[in-house]
């Protein structure tokens, strides 16, 4: 079974705020992401991880537009070469994507994430809590 967290710990991984991520997830159709109807959060896969860093490298440092950086990224993780993979822009500009070395620093930053990043725990306090704080 793979890996999967939520939309607050790849925000923290990836650098970017949650609000971003949230609307990234949103928009557009990442691999690795799976949706539930409202109030259900997402869960995002290693692949779905990949993809967010991606689009946030392509539109941050390249600056693609964010639709088009995101399908850029649907490409590169749903590609089989996944070593180092080239992706022709537009204007005929290529860029080369070291996919191992973006997945490498992905799960060094992974580690901190998880780390920082705690559960809310949900419902009602339990009954102990409930009687001490009276």
């Amino acid at each position: 079974m793979p890996r999967s967290y939520d939309s607050k710990v790849v925000a923290l991984t990836v650098g970017h705020s949650f609000k971003w991520v949230d609307n990234l997830l949103s928009q557009n159709e990442l691999p690795g992401v799976v949706r539930a109807r409202q109030g259900i959060p997402r869960v995002i896969t290693d692949d779905g991880l990949l993809a967010i860093e991606l689009t946030r490298v392509l539109v941050a440092r390249v600056a693609v537009p964010i639709a088009k950086a995101a399908a850029i990224a649907r490409q590169v993780v749903e590609s089989v070469e996944r070593p180092t993979t080239r992706v022709i822009l537009d204007d005929g500009i290529v860029v080369e994507i070291d996919v191992r070395a973006v997945e490498a620093r992905l799960q060094a930053r992974l580690l901190t994430a998880v780390e920082a990043v705690s559960r809310p725990r949900r419902g009602r306090p339990p009954r102990r809590l409930t009687a001490e704080l009276e």
